[in-house]
């Protein structure tokens, strides 16, 4: 963050550059403690330098490594930090890595469920989204399902922690691909749109995807941080 009264925020920024220093190097030392050797392994790594295409092996946990010290680097230069809650992306000091045969026992293993249960949730599509969001505790949840399954895209004036504007809004109003003929669009119109039907996506798909853009995303992924690198998976309360 920028400095308020020049000299102070200098001098504390000395001593805040130099205690950062000391604990990331501690830090990227626990990281590569933390990687046993049954989760590292040599992996192929392509580069472009100029014109030429370079390909080298590297140690993963170790590039891994490099990458978070890099963010960290770029963090303290820009005086910036990576959003806490955002959709996309996380702290660099939270990177998460399972077992790697977490990558091997599927998505249910994680969601806490067995594949029957998934399956017959695909079979339910919309039915099933409706069910799981409707038992949910969190008043956010049912908000986003009511918004997303009944209303006009930009037709709700509430605005998140995460964006100045209102939902499907930027600063003109109604963003101009969240409209049709001038109006918010449906659910059925997404579902419609030239994008969705050119992928194959179901209502299903579209709603999940819908969700996801609204404060529901809290509920769909910190489960799911919060379950990386355990063994036994928590009942996820939407599988």
């Amino acid at each position: 963050m920028i400095g308020v009264a020049l000299v102070v925020w200098w001098i504390r920024g000395e001593l805040a550059v130099r205690d950062r220093q000391i604990r990331d190097s501690n830090l990227l030392l626990e990281r590569k403690k933390s990687l046993s050797e049954k989760d590292s392994a040599m992996v192929e790594l392509t580069t472009r330098q100029g014109s030429k295409t370079v390909v080298e092996k590297v140690d993963l946990a170790e590039h891994i490594c490099q990458v978070a010290a890099e963010l960290d680097r770029l963090e303290t230069a820009t005086g910036r930090e990576t959003p806490r809650s955002d959709k996309f992306v996380s702290d660099s000091h939270e990177l998460m890595l399972g077992p790697s045969k977490s990558a091997t026992l599927g998505l249910s293993r994680l969601l806490g469920v067995t594949d029957d249960v998934i399956h017959a949730g695909m079979n339910m599509g919309v039915r099933a989204i409706v069910s799981e969001f409707e038992a949910s505790s969190r008043p956010e949840d049912h908000e986003s399902l009511r918004y997303v399954l009944h209303e006009r895209a930009g037709s709700s004036p509430r605005i998140f922690e995460n964006s100045p504007h209102p939902r499907d809004h930027d600063e003109n109003g109604v963003r101009a691909d969240r409209k049709i003929q001038g109006e918010g669009m449906t659910l059925q119109d997404f579902v419609h749109h030239p994008h969705a039907v050119d992928s194959n996506l179901t209502e299903a798909h579209v709603l999940a995807l819908r969700l996801f853009t609204t404060d529901a995303f809290r509920s769909i992924n910190t489960p799911l941080h919060q379950q990386a690198g355990k063994e036994q998976g928590v009942v996820h309360g939407f599988p």
